[in-house]
């Protein structure tokens, strides 16, 4: 029992008697410690004292015999240490570094090394101590005298400082284990006193047992704090058992209460969703009102600019069509809203090529600079990976959101579009898309607004542009769906940088061509690269320098000119079409009749609208449309040095038939929308095909009882009989073999409206405004369904303005 008292954990005797012995050995060690230290210290120094002053008597002694070059002397001179303890050997060297004489009283070990001979020194080295002291004849200095010194003294006395400490240690220890028995009555025994009555509390649950205080010093405070613990905790005791009476009846209006909160939250609860619902419907409703009648006008629009008109007239046709693109770009951003808010929006994860996708959203804004006469610039760099993981139709969206904008808010100048990456864990990048406009700018107070929902950084540009305020918001949600971000920097007046960054999963894909094929047939070519703007340039050397090209620049005509005259010959030059003073159509002429049979093929950089001017020309070896894409520019060098680019699956020619297969078909039209049926016939009939017309689903259930069609132009919303049910009878009616292809052609463009056209049986879906080359690709789809069924290709969802396959 009394061993027991002793642990660690619960005896305070242990703890108080442990304190005291760390104490007073603790105080006892660090005076040791400081007094032998000190006393170690002093007794080496006074050591080094005397026989510093016996190498100085030695030294001066010596001066003679070395002087003099007397062996007999200077070894007399240097046997004058024996008598000195401790001192094992000495020697004598010339000022020229030999040893001139020496004794030893041990072995060889005991004369100094040689290289410690100079100067006044003092060193230690294999237990020894060696003293250095010059030897002087007048003030010139002529030789040293080494003595070799070993301590035992001191390691001695050492030893009995530790054994006396030892001593003092232990019976320092043993009076501090005797002092704290004498006062453990004093100190311990009132707090074991108190342990043993919380344990009885405890075990008991007796909240009136008291404790006796014996003392009034800080024992006696805890044993009062003790026992108003004890108090209170009666007190509350008596509270909870008084609670504990009442609480049956709070709980029961407690839970009544909730139950009608909860009543009326499910009420809230179905209210919303039913406000969801009803937003769903009516955005579904609208989009198909609106869609309806902008089908027609698409499609006859689109019948008007494939005929001859005139120039006026084709001028009011072109600005009808573009209203419309417009009216249709603000529904779709409508409807990728509301799909984003309700959670409904989902994101594919397939192969894709970041060049393509870059190139295809400049391409489709490119017209609209060439109307403002804006320079539209990009540059892919050579780190981005050439296939990732992602969804290409929301990369896509976001890009030309960004560029459409700064083409919009952009007057004079130009816009660059970069990418960039740079590597992330298990090979993954982090795809960086810049586009950097020199426009009016954004004021910094301002550009906390750019990404919410309706809003523009200033309400006059709603006026002077336009716009809803939802394409950033749609972009910048889109990309934090991506996992990536947007941000922006601007400085007012001189632009704005508008910056993507997005983790992106890199792969190996060997069917997709990188921008650098061919490139082998260029290497070592020297290519002159004119243009007047600094950018242009810079991205012309990069891409061509990233070929192996050997690349020159020049700012105008003139500085092409003089380059041509001074440097080596030129394979090529690339020459913008509108500089300032002489255009590249000038100077290619002038390379021409200057420098004639022996001139280097000229490649002009030309807008599209300017194209036809540029092939015109005779100093032209081929034309380059703006902006520049590294496929065209790399075939058109190529071409122009009369090398052939290596044969891949992305530059070797189709060969399209002259016809459409699928001419022959029988078609039927089911819509019940007179316009929309002529708008259909006549997009039909440019595609070399004939069709029926029914107006609901009934007829077109009917229909099947007179003849087969191969392809059915589904309408889904329509009176009588809906498409929908429509395809479910013929599904269910007809014979396999009698089957027929059904596209379903609806204004609805919400992904729900797709899953109820497949699971009908559709095997595929066109959204109105329905165009000519969407519908085209729909019958080349169905076209090889029919031919080779066994790879017939996932159904997709076809929106001019937003396409998003699914499969």
């Amino acid at each position: 029992m009394r061993l027991a008292r002793w642990r660690w954990k619960d005896s305070i005797q242990a703890k108080f008697t442990l304190a005291m012995v760390g104490c007073a050995g603790a105080v006892i060690i660090l005076a040791l410690g400081v007094v032998g230290g000190y006393q170690f210290a002093r007794d080496r120094n006074a050591t080094l004292r005397q026989l510093t002053s016996v190498a100085r008597v030695v030294s001066a002694n010596s001066s003679a015999a070395l002087s003099f070059r007397d062996d007999e002397a200077a070894a007399e001179a240097l046997k004058a240490v024996a008598g000195v303890p401790g001192v094992v050997g000495s020697a004598l060297y010339s000022d020229d570094g030999r040893l001139f004489a020496s004794w030893q009283r041990g072995g060889p070990e005991a004369i100094p090394p040689p290289e410690w001979k100079e100067g006044r020194t003092v060193v230690r080295h294999n237990g020894l101590v060696y003293i250095t002291e010059p030897v002087s004849l007048g003030e010139k200095r002529i030789g040293a005298v080494v003595l070799s010194y070993q301590e035992p003294g001191i390691a001695a006395r050492a030893a009995g400082y530790l054994l006396i400490g030892g001593g003092i240690l232990l019976l320092a220890v043993g009076l501090s284990i005797v002092i704290s028995r004498l006062l453990r009555g004093v100190l311990v025994q009132p707090l074991l006193r108190l342990t043993s009555a919380a344990r009885d509390v405890a075990a008991r649950q007796d909240y009136g047992f008291r404790v006796g205080k014996t003392s009034s010093d800080e024992i006696g405070l805890l044993t009062d704090s003790f026992n108003q613990m004890l108090q209170q905790l009666s007190l509350r005791e008596a509270k909870l058992q008084d609670y504990h009476r009442h609480l049956e009846s709070e709980v029961a209006v407690r839970t009544r209460e909730l139950s009608a909160k909860n009543v009326e939250l499910l009420a809230a609860k179905d209210a919303a969703e039913a406000a969801a619902q009803a937003k769903s419907a009516f955005l579904a409703s609208m989009s198909h009102e609106i869609r309806t009648p902008l089908n027609a006008v698409v499609g006859m629009t689109s019948l008007l600019l494939d005929r001859s008109l005139p120039a006026d007239e084709r001028d009011f046709v072109e600005t009808i069509r573009l209203s419309t693109d417009n009216l249709l770009t603000i529904i779709n951003e409508i409807l990728d809203f509301s799909k984003i808010e309700a959670q409904r929006m989902e994101l594919e994860s397939r192969p894709l090529d970041i060049r393509l996708c870059v190139e295809s959203a400049v391409d489709l804004v490119a017209s609209q600079t060439s109307e403002k006469q804006l320079e539209l610039l990009q540059h892919i760099s050579a780190e981005v990976p050439a296939s990732v993981l992602g969804d290409e139709t929301r990369l896509r969206q976001i890009l030309l959101n960004l560029i459409g904008n700064a083409v919009k808010f952009t007057e004079r100048g130009q816009v660059l579009v970069m990418a960039h990456s740079h590597p992330l864990e298990h090979g993954r990048h982090e795809v960086a898309f810049d586009v950097i406009d020199t426009g009016v700018g954004i004021p910094e107070d301002r550009r906390g607004k750019l990404f919410q929902s309706f809003t523009q950084a200033d309400s006059s540009t709603t006026r002077r542009f336009g716009g809803t305020g939802l394409g950033l918001a749609i972009s910048s949600r889109l990309a934090e769906m991506m996992g990536g971000s947007i941000s922006v920097e601007s400085q007012l007046g001189q632009g704005s940088t508008f910056r993507v960054r997005l983790p992106m999963q890199g792969i190996d894909d060997a069917d997709n061509p990188r921008a650098s094929d061919g490139a082998p047939l260029l290497a070592g070519r020297r290519v002159l690269v004119v243009d007047d703007n600094q950018t242009s340039r810079l991205i012309l050397q990069s891409k061509t320098g990233s070929w192996g090209m050997i690349g020159s620049l020049a700012a105008g005509a003139q500085e092409a000119l003089e380059c041509l005259a001074r440097e080596a010959p030129f394979d090529a030059v690339l020459a913008d079409m509108h500089m300032p003073g002489q255009s590249g159509l000038h100077l290619a002429r002038e390379i021409r009749l200057r420098m004639g049979d022996h001139a280097p093929p000229v490649l002009l950089l030309t807008p599209l609208g300017s194209l036809a001017e540029a092939k015109g020309n005779s100093g032209v070896r081929a034309c380059v449309v703006k902006p520049v894409k590294d496929g065209m520019l790399r075939a058109a060098l190529l071409e122009a040095l009369g090398q052939s680019p290596p044969p891949t699956a992305a530059t070797l020619p189709e060969a399209l038939p002259q016809e459409h297969p699928f001419s022959h078909w029988r078609f039927l039209l089911v819509e019940d929308n007179h316009v929309n049926q002529k708008v259909g016939l006549l997009l039909l009939k440019r595609l070399g095909c004939r069709a029926d017309v029914a107006g609901n689903g009934l007829e077109c259930v009917r229909a099947f009882e007179g003849r087969d069609y191969d392809v059915v132009l589904m309408d889904m919303m329509m009176p009588e009989m809906d498409g929908l049910e429509a395809t479910q009878r013929i599904r269910a009616t007809l014979p396999p073999a009698r089957q027929p292809i059904v596209i379903a052609l609806t204004a609805n463009a919400m992904r729900e409206d797709l899953a109820m056209c497949f699971s009908a049986g559709m095997n595929d879906f066109l959204s109105k405004p329905i165009q000519l080359a969407q519908l085209a690709a729909a019958l080349e789809r169905a076209w090889d369904r029919r031919v080779q069924p066994e790879r017939q290709p996932p159904a997709r969802f076809i929106d001019p303005a937003c396409p998003v396959p699914v499969s």
